[in-house]
């Protein structure tokens, strides 16, 4: 009876397991799976090679790899090690920044979380502060404390987007004077309050203002007098007709001279108000007098505003005058409210009164100078009330131009009115020495108030004192921090799109803070962003949202989803499920919702396969290409692998053993190609060493176009050569050698040099990585019952290979090794075997057993991929 064995992709499980022969999706599973990876489409394929990148900067102490993606030409791995970090390009292998210096020591390095956006990554650690790693250009790279306002002498409020979180306003009897307002400053705390840890934390220093606001107003224009020129009759009857224009108030004398008393009577006047005007006549009488009559226009108490000037036209024309005169308004060049402007943190509102003419702008003082926020036209026919809010703290003013207001004598004289919505005025400093319990220095980031003590003062929620937070996320362009010792379930969000900004002023894209409310107090140990912002504590898993919108400081909401725990190991987002280790480090879960339950659930990803995670999950990291697979690094130091397919049903897990010990795992994306680039730290030979799964092998084993090795610790060389150099890491190692294809005897590394045959074009050297696999035992339904508990006995197999070079076959874990011949008799035996694609007919001769043992393996560095077995088993007994 021919059994066909046709799919793997069930990978690897645990033995407790062996005898469940009646679970149908465990046809597809394998008792044994080592350096194979289990692809989607069935069959098993032999893992690339391990390239040697280089030594670790400190190889006797643990290395964390972290990615650093900016694009498909700039692609990026972090070397983090002790106390410092290196940067390798991952294009070129090789170090483009470093070494330099970092915060974290080595004990630290598995807990630092981290996240990125373009060329800026952040970085935490429960017991350091927040870092951001900053790429400036190729070979410019900055790791630095996440900055919070000017370190500079802080004059000035424009240290915006900078601002740090705040714990919750003090509530006690404590209150703190400061010595000054501006640059260094003393803080006094009326009892037992500062730490030596403080020093470096920031703190919020409020002070209530005895009035908050500003208003200007426009001082009346001057009261004028002028005369115009003399008409003369000459004894001559005369009719003037006259009037007047423009905006003007005072009084419209026409006056006689007389020469009695060598002066001007008044003959007639007339009173004008804004808005109106003076149209008449007035006449000359003939007398016998020699010296004629003359009289004049005089105008008194005269106010002119801007717009059309004060005109007086008459019909004199040709009595000798000219026929009108002008004044002129003394307008007003500026006026704005004193000093630097309001301090407004939050809302303003903006008032105008009164009877005004000019242009009112309302501005805010920025890096160089004040900016326009509004700005208004008025000609005495308008008041304006508007009103806004603003992020942060600023300073606002307002100013007037080409500006005039109503007369002194006018009731309703111009004001210009702002307020700010909040009376109080808070400064931000940050500590710079601690000098006792009750006193220390500081540096002013934002301006205080007073120097008056005061109870209103907030201490900063990240210090040394409080501790930092652990996790750490991007969400609905906010960047999202988590639990620090001092609050364990609070959760910080940034102003939207400004993420070093965490002051809050109540508007929608404010800067947030929330504390879930569990039932104990697990603390938060990571996050990721989905739908909501998924929150995984020790004991519980959470999501937070904004009930169908964003969330915001008035909207938020933070259900409790499963309770299964997590480890302090970063989850990964893989597609539309989130991955996290469970509590205990012993198993992955997965985090996705559920349409059954219209909840979310967290089932197992490594129920099967406990047995090779028994020492707990170390680091995982996820390629997406060419195949998903999920790399996971065990405490022991293994490299295990899951194919992740879910939607397909394929959950594949694999060993890789290798000569040492895998201590971190990063994975980058690739080209599309080649697919994702695959980077680990291995402990070999008690010197640890950076390693790159060959990106390339799966494009080259498609093509065909250069020769497919699996070695570990490997160093590929081209060329025309007689040997192989850089193999200083291998020192004294006995090593596998592979030439132009072929597989060649193995060798030690002296000098770091190795020889290959004279006129090598391609050659590849480094340690040996075999390979294993055992299908799980199947069940054959017979007609009286089943075949378990019977001998079975493999008469012949066949297997399906896909460019295979090199092989062996046993039945049983004792059976003997039969090497499978991929190469004719007549082949250059000294060249590479060509790959084999098909099915291979094969010998097996066995003992009776209880079960098929089937197993397929190779100690060669020449490729082997199998897609099928096909065992013709003979079952004996009853």
């Amino acid at each position: 009876m021919k059994t066909l064995i046709n799919s793997f992709n069930a990978g690897e499980i645990t033995p407790l397991l062996w005898g469940r022969v009646d679970i149908e999706d465990l046809r597809r599973a394998c008792r044994y799976l080592r350096n194979f990876i289990p692809r989607v489409f069935g069959g098993a394929f032999r893992r690339p090679s391990l390239l040697h990148v280089a030594m670790t900067h400190a190889p006797a102490t643990h290395v964390r790899l972290i990615p650093f993606g900016v694009s498909s030409s700039a692609r990026y791995m972090i070397e983090l090690g002790d106390s410092y970090f290196r940067v390798f390009n991952v294009e070129t292998k090789s170090v483009v920044f470093g070494p330099a210096a970092s915060p974290w020591t080595a004990a630290q390095l598995d807990v630092v979380q981290f996240v990125q956006v373009n060329d800026v990554m952040w970085m935490t650690h429960p017991d350091v502060p927040i870092h951001e790693m900053i790429r400036r250009a190729e070979d410019d790279w900055t790791l630095e404390a996440m900055p919070f306002g000017s370190f500079s002498l802080a004059s000035t409020l424009e240290s915006q987007g900078l601002y740090p979180p705040m714990m919750d306003e003090n509530l006690s009897l404590i209150r703190i004077t400061p010595s000054g307002i501006n640059t260094y400053i003393t803080l006094t705390a009326s009892a037992p309050l500062f730490q030596p840890g403080h020093v470096g934390s920031y703190w919020q220093i409020g002070h209530y203002r005895d009035e908050s606001v500003h208003e200007t107003s426009v001082p009346p224009p001057e009261k004028q007098n002028a005369i115009s020129r003399q008409i003369t009759s000459n004894g001559t009857p005369v009719t003037v007709y006259f009037k007047t224009e423009g905006l003007w108030t005072g009084t419209l004398f026409f006056e006689k001279f007389n020469t009695a008393d060598d002066d001007y009577d008044i003959v007639d006047q007339w009173e004008n108000t804004l808005g109106n005007q003076v149209h008449t006549s007035v006449s000359f009488k003939r007398t016998t007098s020699p010296a004629g009559q003359h009289g004049r226009f005089r105008v008194a108490n005269l106010t002119v505003y801007p717009g059309p000037n004060f005109r007086l036209i008459d019909s004199a024309a040709g009595s000798g005058i000219t026929p009108y005169f002008d004044i002129t308004a003394p307008l007003k060049t500026s006026h704005y409210t004193p000093g630097g402007g309001l301090r407004i943190n939050g809302g303003w509102e903006f008032y105008t009164y009164g009877r005004w003419a000019g242009d009112v702008r309302l501005e805010r003082k920025g890096a160089t100078g004040w900016d326009i926020v509004r700005q208004w036209k008025g000609d005495f026919d308008r008041n304006i009330s508007a009103s806004g809010t603003v992020d942060g703290e600023v300073s606002m003013r307002v100013r007037c131009l080409q500006m005039t207001g109503a007369a002194a004598s006018d009731a309703a004289k111009p004001r210009f009115v702002l307020e700010s919505s909040n009376s109080a005025v808070y400064g931000l400093v940050k500590i710079t020495g601690y000098v006792s319990a009750t006193q220390v220095t500081a540096e002013v980031i934002r301006p205080l108030w007073s120097t008056a003590e005061t109870p209103y003062w907030s201490e900063g929620a990240w210090s040394a004192v409080r501790g930092y937070p652990r996790a750490v996320a991007l969400h609905e362009q906010r960047l999202i921090f988590a639990a620090t010792r001092k609050q364990p379930q609070t959760i910080w969000g940034s102003v939207t799109g400004d993420f070093r900004n965490f002051e809050q002023s109540g508007l929608d894209d404010s800067s947030f803070s929330y504390q879930i409310v569990a039932k104990e107090s697990h603390p938060i140990v990571w996050l990721a962003s989905q739908d909501g912002l998924i929150i995984g504590t020790e004991g519980d898993e959470w999501l937070m949202d904004g009930d169908g919108k964003p969330i915001t400081p008035s909207n938020v909401r933070a259900k409790i989803q499963s309770s299964e725990g997590s480890a302090s190991i970063q989850a990964k987002l893989v597609g539309s499920v989130v991955l996290f280790v469970q509590k205990g480090g012993l198993h992955l879960r997965e985090y996705v919702f559920s349409w059954e339950t219209q909840n979310y659930i967290s089932p197992y990803v490594t129920q099967l396969v406990n047995h090779m995670t028994a020492t707990g999950i170390r680091d995982f990291s996820f390629a997406k290409a060419p195949d998903r697979v999920l790399w996971v690094v065990t405490n022991d130091g293994r490299l295990l692998s899951c194919t992740y397919k879910r939607e397909e049903k394929v959950i594949a897990w694999a060993q890789h053993p290798t000569n040492g010990t895998v201590e971190a795992i990063s994975c980058v994306f690739g080209d599309d190609a080649s697919g994702d680039e695959v980077w680990m730290v291995v402990n070999r030979f008690g010197t640890r060493r950076i390693e790159r799964m060959d990106a390339e092998h799966w494009q080259n084993l498609e093509s065909g176009s250069s020769p497919i090795v699996h070695l570990d610790a490997a160093v590929v060389a081209t060329g025309d050569m007689s040997s192989v150099t850089g193999l200083t890491h291998l020192e004294g190692r006995e090593v596998s050698v592979v030439a132009d294809g072929a597989a060649r005897p193995d060798a030690v590394v002296h000098d770091g040099v190795v020889a290959v045959p004279a006129g090598t074009a391609h050659a590849v050297v480094g340690l040996a990585a075999p390979c294993r696999m055992m299908p799980m035992h199947f069940e054959t339904p017979l007609q009286d019952g089943t075949a378990q508990g019977r001998m079975h006995h493999v008469k012949g197999l066949s297997a399906g290979f896909y460019r295979t070079q090199a092989a062996s076959y046993q039945v049983g874990e004792n059976g003997k090794v039969y090497p499978i011949a991929f190469r004719a008799v007549t082949d250059d035996q000294d060249a590479a075997p060509p790959p084999f694609t098909g099915i291979k007919k094969l010998d097996a001769m066995a003992d009776h057993k209880e079960t098929v043992d089937i197993i397929i393996s190779t100690d060669s560095p020449l490729s082997l991929n199998v897609q099928s077995l096909i065992p013709s088993v003979g079952i004996y007994g009853a």
